[in-house]
């Protein structure tokens, strides 16, 4: 589910954004969840992604925070 997907995208930002990785680096993702009504998943994602970047990188949105 979403929330599952976003937790598992959380913990890979923390790793990658580590303060001690060199060189510093920033992790942004979108996430959204598949459902057969929802054909547009990887827009929704997109979607999430750049409102992600938006709102000052290094974050995880989910697009069910939009959609």
């Amino acid at each position: 589910d979403e929330a599952g997907g976003a937790g598992t995208a959380g913990g890979i930002r923390s790793a990658v954004a580590a303060p001690d990785s060199a060189p510093p680096m920033t992790l942004s993702i979108g996430v959204a969840a598949f459902s057969a009504s929802n054909r547009l998943t990887s827009q929704s994602a997109d979607r999430a992604l750049y409102r992600a970047k938006e709102s000052g990188r290094n974050r995880v949105a989910r697009s069910a925070e939009s959609d």
